[in-house]
């Protein structure tokens, strides 16, 4: 089942994973790492809107 899942999402996002024996590993490890960091974004976000927004701004010039 979760091999279907991973093959077709191979080629959606950036990500260029090798599929080899470590792969579910590492992107388990990485989708958590993500939503962890989505949720704090979400948390921050209703907290105080505008601190949000400055943070966003400030990462788009960084990059």
């Amino acid at each position: 089942m979760n091999d279907g899942a991973s093959s077709s999402r191979r080629g959606g996002g950036g990500e260029t994973v090798v599929m080899d024996q470590g792969q579910r590993r590492s992107s388990c490890g990485f989708k958590i790492a993500q939503l962890g960091i989505e949720a704090f974004f979400f948390r921050e976000a209703r907290r105080k809107p505008q601190g949000i927004l400055r943070l966003k701004s400030q990462n788009s010039k960084i990059a």
